[in-house]
């Protein structure tokens, strides 16, 4: 019986499983379904990740710039968005440039939204599910095509994706009662 956290080998077996393969040993196994399996979940790791989540967003973080005046962003970072700049400032590659001024060069720190890739070991267990869920249907269409297993394959992608957006918006505490648009509406009318 498994318990816990859903390990990066549990994930590449559950995709295994799709097309009736046994499960393997390792991560490092040379069997070719099992490198195509754990390549599919790393691309659907990635793709489901720079959506931002809860798990993965850092905000209002202060980048510095290099003595040579340039910001680079780590490799685990998916998109970065510059608070109040209009706009000017965006990620290039791994780089931030300043299309206003047109250069790599910044004199003075960026406050910026980060969205980063997570290694599998740092995802919660919801994002492991659904992620792996994802990678399970696009197994299937890429390979097989079963369309007798589709169904299956796609509820459980819809279940698992209504646990982590349930799990995302509790943890970002959204609400109509904490959303000032929705405040505003509301309350509008009754201002004397």
């Amino acid at each position: 019986m498994q318990t816990g956290l859903m390990s990066e080998l549990d994930a590449v077996n559950k995709i295994l499983a799709v097309a009736g393969d046994s499960p393997v040993q390792t991560l490092e196994d040379d069997y070719i379904q099992a490198i195509l399996a754990r390549q599919i979940l790393t691309r659907t790791s990635r793709k489901v990740q720079s959506l931002g989540w809860w798990f993965n967003e850092d905000e209002s973080v202060t980048l510095i710039p290099s003595i040579t005046g340039i910001i680079t962003l780590g490799t685990n970072v998916i998109s970065c968005v510059a608070n109040n700049d209009a706009g000017t400032v965006i990620q290039r590659g791994d780089r931030l440039y300043d299309r206003q001024d047109r250069t790599y060069v910044f004199t003075q720190n960026v406050n910026a939204d980060l969205v980063l890739a997570l290694e599998w070991s740092e995802l919660p267990q919801a994002a492991r599910e659904y992620i792996s869920d994802v990678a399970c249907t696009q197994y299937n269409n890429d390979f097989f095509g079963a369309q007798e297993i589709k169904a299956n394959l796609d509820k459980n992608e819809r279940a698992s994706y209504l646990i982590i957006k349930s799990e995302d918006t509790d943890a970002r505490d959204i609400s109509m009662l904490n959303n000032t648009r929705a405040h505003n509406i509301a309350f509008r009318n009754r201002r004397g």
